[in-house]
């Protein structure tokens, strides 16, 4: 009799402790659900507050654009005609002693001031490079003066027979030649009719045909 009434106690404290974990559980479900609903609420502002950055970044782009414009627009550089943009151009070109390389001297034995010409016209080369790619209005400008791009500097030393992976195939070594002549010919038709200023450095142009078309090039230019 005791046995039988003890394994009805146990058996009600087993039903009370299945109702009670029964209603945790449902407990839990719910803060699930309230949990999941912040977060898909969580979610959607999230997109919609991405979507709102993307177009402010993109407002900001266009009025960082505008911006500039205005300020180019407000610049003194940009109310100078283009003449006084030339002669800019043509100082900027300038190089004082200090900028002189003294590479080409002791590289290749040449004398301070042969070194110093070198130099001379491969600065003004890059500068007139740079001052055009600046803007579309210094390019216009740039463009528009000859003598910026009266300097030509034709230097073959750099075509190698070697780089990082051993002898250089001809065909490469031919087809930089043809590309460096290019380069050269383009500045020759914007320097127009102005006289000339040209570093030469032939070293070896790989065969005939680069050297005759250099050599033609620099024929047609005598003159000048």
């Amino acid at each position: 009799m005791d046995y039988t009434i003890g394994n009805r106690s146990v058996f009600r404290v087993l039903m009370d402790q299945l109702a009670d974990d029964e209603v945790a559980r449902q407990r839990i479900c719910a803060r699930i659900a309230v949990v999941g609903s912040s977060i898909a609420q969580a979610e959607a502002a999230l997109a919609i507050a991405r979507v709102e950055e993307r177009a402010l970044l993109r407002h900001l782009e266009a009025k960082d654009r505008q911006l500039a414009q205005q300020r180019r627009v407000l610049s003194p550089v940009s109310s100078l005609p283009d003449e006084a943009l030339g002669i800019i151009f043509r100082f900027a070109q300038q190089r004082g002693d200090d900028d002189c390389s003294d590479s080409d001297a002791d590289e290749h034995g040449f004398s301070d001031d042969i070194a110093k010409d070198h130099a001379t016209v491969a600065y003004a080369l890059r500068a007139a490079i740079t001052v055009s790619l600046v803007s579309k209005r210094w390019r216009a400008a740039a463009l528009e003066h000859p003598r910026i791009w009266s300097f030509l500097k034709f230097d073959f030393r750099k075509l190698s027979y070697f780089n990082s992976e051993g002898v250089e195939p001809f065909q490469v070594r031919q087809q930089r030649s043809m590309d460096m002549l290019d380069g050269m010919s383009l500045h020759l038709a914007r320097s127009k009719c102005v006289p000339l200023e040209i570093s030469l450095h032939h070293g070896s142009l790989g065969n005939d045909e680069p050297r005759a078309r250099l050599f033609s090039m620099i024929s047609a230019c005598a003159s000048r």
